[in-house]
């Protein structure tokens, strides 16, 4: 008798826990956001039952008929409160600082779950007319920021700085935050950025199928200066620019003669280049070309932007090394260089026409670095390199240079999203 009453009494729990779980299941909020919006009332407006926070419509005291109309006309199926720990005197609080603040009082805010998605937005409209109604929303789902497949995404931390020794051991969070970015645009093939350089290898992998204008070389400063900007992401090779999915328009500028120089940044302009990076400055520094400024006049007419490096003197010319074009002034945005700490970079040029900074890799002023804190990008051969390979001669890539393209990226994918 004793094994069959325990025997029973453990039958009688396992029901009453399988009731219990099925009786919360049905009216615990989140389960499935698609079929719920999430509403605050004010105060009285609903009541839930005795001792719950949860129920049907027809358990809940609502004094307004009208309002009881809409949930019933609606089926809805639970309402629960969003969160149904949170107290009335849970609304007070002291602030890190000492002050005593009042809080948002989440006893009036509800998940309410309908039986199909597709009828969401006629009860979220007739929510919206209710005078019992602060605010009613569609329920949604976060998801982490996007981390792109690249191999060798975790070198770029110019993008998503994480302060590891693969990144020189820099700062966590010194970066543009791009994966936050990307979760709203990777950029869109319609905006279209132009690479006024030396040319560029324009079958590299990670450009495949994006690159119009000049006929490709083997420039190394110019494929590594593209590849900052929009190399391809979340392709499982390489690395990601800025900006993704953007059309790039490669534009040699030949000798970089002025007359060259004017022709490429016109020509840009005039193939349709939303955004122009310019890592480049007349020779020698400080040297003012009329021609070469009214050509950045016709893509400022043309209302298209152009970026500009600010130059890598201050190490050997000090402050205020003015060069051009990025100190020609109106319409064009220049760019200086950060590392990887947040901090200028020992060779970044300095003075007042200066626009914003972004990562520029490199150390400050009486640092010692390594390979890690260079801007870690495309290169030419299909390859992707810390440096620049000039006839078996290498150089950091580093400087303003591939600060611009990072700003060029980023304002693409502002283009993109508007």
């Amino acid at each position: 008798m004793r094994t069959n009453s325990k025997i029973a009494v453990w039958g009688m729990l396992i029901l009453c826990t399988l009731y219990t779980f099925a009786q919360g299941q049905s009216l615990t909020p989140s389960i499935d956001p698609e079929r719920e919006v999430i509403v605050m009332f004010k105060i009285d407006a609903v009541i839930p039952p005795a001792n719950r926070t949860a129920g049907r419509p027809d358990e809940f005291q609502i004094p307004e008929q009208g309002l009881l109309q809409v949930l019933l006309d609606a089926n809805v199926e639970a309402i629960s409160r969003l969160m149904p720990e949170f107290r009335p005197e849970d609304r007070y609080a002291v602030s890190r600082t000492g002050e005593e603040v009042q809080l948002t009082d989440w006893t009036n805010v509800y998940v309410i779950r309908l039986p199909q998605p597709q009828a969401r937005e006629s009860f979220l409209n007739a929510l919206k007319k209710r005078p019992e109604v602060i605010f009613a929303e569609l329920h949604g789902r976060g998801e982490p920021d996007l981390i792109p497949s690249d191999q060798y995404f975790n070198r770029q931390w110019a993008l998503k700085n994480d302060g590891t020794s693969i990144q020189g051991s820099g700062t966590a969070g010194a970066d543009i935050n791009a994966t936050a970015a990307w979760d709203i645009t990777t950029g869109s093939s319609t905006i279209k950025i132009g690479i006024v350089d030396a040319g560029m290898q324009t079958n590299h992998p990670d450009f495949t199928g994006r690159v119009t204008g000049d006929a490709g070389d083997s420039d190394p400063h110019g494929t590594a200066v593209a590849g900052v900007a929009a190399a391809q992401g979340n392709n499982t090779i390489g690395v990601a620019g800025a900006a993704w999915n953007v059309g790039i328009i490669n534009e040699d500028y030949g000798s970089a003669s002025d007359a060259d120089l004017a022709a490429a940044v016109r020509s840009a302009s005039n193939r349709g280049a939303d955004i122009i990076n310019n890592s480049w400055k007349l020779t020698p520094v400080g040297r003012y070309s009329t021609a070469v400024r009214l050509a950045f006049a016709d893509v400022y007419k043309q209302n298209r932007v152009a970026v500009a490096s600010m130059g890598n003197q201050y190490e050997t010319m000090g402050e205020n090394a003015t060069q051009y074009p990025a100190a020609f002034g109106q319409g064009i945005l220049t760019i200086g260089a950060t590392t990887n700490k947040d901090v200028k970079a020992s060779y970044s040029s300095t003075g007042s026409w200066i626009d914003v900074t972004a990562p520029g890799g490199g150390v400050a002023s009486g640092e010692t670095g390594n390979q890690y804190d260079n801007i870690f990008t495309t290169v030419p051969g299909s390859g992707y390199d810390w440096y620049l390979n000039y006839g078996g001669e290498l150089y950091h890539i580093r400087g303003t240079s591939f600060a611009a393209p990072i700003a060029t990226g980023i304002a693409a994918l502002l283009f993109s999203y508007n």
